[in-house]
């Protein structure tokens, strides 16, 4: 895992510097990395750990910049879960989620959560869905999160029409619903194997491609879901029509949130930039 800093002598230079060497320990870490609110970087690998299945690990933020330890939060052990190539996401309360592209009790991946608890990071992961063949199985993107903190996602194979599905997890009053609801159902005519994450606009409609599929068959679609039940929160700090809102909602986010893609996450956008284009939009908005 690699730093690139600023020269200080240089404009538009920059300099590399190496974190943290990556061992049998933990190996082939394939997805991005998550930024928490306290700063620390929050990572998966696809191997290593106690039984080769992939860790979920954490990289903490020091006074002098960030520890060269990688601290494991979660071995996976097939049974848990096994392999999670997308990064990680987190709800308002910090609690983290994300999902493996194998393993678990249906052996077709998970979606799993890790509490955020006073000490740190729970070590044991909690199962909201083992993936089987009525769902789709292997999710290998990252999921997104809405504003009343319901989860989205896709996976790349299986399901009702054979070829992946859209689904989303619905957030109750006591926790999680027992399983996902499928948006779509992929069939090769509307697209085949999505393997890239969703997004959402400011409407809440949701976007994605397909890697097959589609009207060429090999070739996939990019699709779009309206009415998706997507909620989004695009009250800011900002007042609408006036020229200082933009900067006063992002000034507004930073304080209360320190870093815009923690920002957007707790409000349910995929990332830094979806949160700004729905500070545009709301920007834009007529005063009544």
């Amino acid at each position: 895992m690699f730093e690139l800093t600023p020269h200080p002598n240089d404009p538009g230079v920059f300099l590399w510097s190496t974190i943290v060497n990556f061992n049998g320990s933990n190996a082939v870490p394939e997805a991005g990395l998550f930024l928490d609110a306290d700063g620390n970087l929050i990572g998966t690998t696809t191997a290593g750990g106690l039984n080769n299945n992939g860790t979920v690990f954490e990289i903490a933020k020091t006074d002098t910049g960030y520890s060269n330890t990688i601290t494991p939060l979660v071995f996976f052990m097939g049974t848990n879960g096994s392999r999670p190539t997308s990064n990680l996401i987190a709800d308002a309360d910090g609690n983290l989620f994300g999902t493996t592209s194998q393993g678990g009790p249906g052996n077709g991946g998970v979606l799993f959560e890790i509490a955020k608890t006073p000490q740190g990071y729970a070590t044991t992961p909690t199962i909201l869905v083992s993936f089987d063949s009525s769902t789709g199985v292997a999710p290998t993107a990252g999921l997104i999160i809405d504003a009343d903190g319901n989860l989205f996602g896709t996976t790349t194979g299986l399901g009702p029409g054979g070829q992946g599905t859209v689904f989303e997890l619905a957030k109750t009053p006591q926790g999680y619903a027992a399983n996902p609801a499928l948006l779509v159902s992929f069939n090769h005519t509307n697209g085949a194997r999505p393997n890239g994450p969703l997004l959402a606009d400011g409407n809440g409609n949701l976007f994605g491609t397909t890697s097959q599929g589609g009207a060429q068959v090999l070739n996939g679609t990019m699709f779009e879901i309206i009415n998706s039940g997507f909620a989004t929160n695009t009250l800011f700090a900002g007042k609408p029509g006036k020229g200082n809102c933009y900067g006063e909602s992002v000034l507004a986010l930073l304080h209360a949130d320190r870093n815009l893609d923690v920002a957007a996450q707790a409000r349910g956008l995929a990332d830094a930039g979806a949160l700004q284009a729905a500070i545009l939009h709301y920007c834009k908005r007529s005063v009544r």
